[in-house]
């Protein structure tokens, strides 16, 4: 009898375990992939409409350049990934692509130098930065991994601000704090 009830136990708990597996990898990333997606559609509308406001013409180069690559992204979502970028990246060294990366940075700064109201061309930037920043956003979050260092930093961040935040509320609070201050700056001067 308590064979049995072990045996149920170990069951029970091995499909709790593939559920929870199933929900915190493949459902999240599919999740992951859908939001991206998702924050790609809304810049690429934004940039859509600052094109159609005039600002800039939509067969201008620095327009669809950064048109191209969202709809890239967009539509290889689940490729973009942590595994993705490093394999490409060690593959790119070992077949020296360094070329075709220059050359896509060369063409994107010309593209965006081309623009000639400067205004214009800091927004043109701004999106191409809000792509980047997204698709690191993207990166970051969809691996469990880079997820939970972060997690680990901005908690050391958070306790180091509320530490700080602790003892410049401690130096209002006590007198003397000044005087000491003072002092240490005339010793320091002699």
């Amino acid at each position: 009898m308590i064979v049995m009830d072990q045996l149920a136990t170990i069951i029970h708990n091995y499909l709790a375990l593939t559920l929870l597996f199933f929900v915190l990898l493949i459902l999240r990333r599919m999740y992951r992939e859908d939001r991206f997606r998702q924050n790609m559609f809304a810049l690429r509308d934004d940039l859509f409409d600052y094109a159609m406001s005039g600002a800039v013409s939509f067969d201008h180069p620095a327009y669809t350049i950064l048109r191209t690559s969202m709809n890239g992204m967009i539509r290889f979502a689940h490729r973009v990934t942590v595994t993705h970028m490093l394999f490409a990246y060690f593959l790119g060294r070992i077949l020296a692509t360094d070329l075709m990366i220059k050359n896509h940075q060369t063409t994107l700064e010309a593209s965006f130098n081309s623009v000639e109201n400067i205004e214009t061309r800091l927004q043109i930037r701004k999106f191409h930065s809000q792509m980047q920043a997204r698709l690191v956003e993207h990166l970051v979050k969809s691996s469990l991994v880079l997820s939970s260092v972060l997690g680990v930093f901005i908690l050391i961040a958070m306790v180091t601000n509320a530490t700080m935040t602790f003892w410049k509320r401690i130096w209002e609070l006590v007198p003397g704090f000044e005087f000491l201050e003072a002092e240490a700056e005339n010793i320091g001067a002699q």
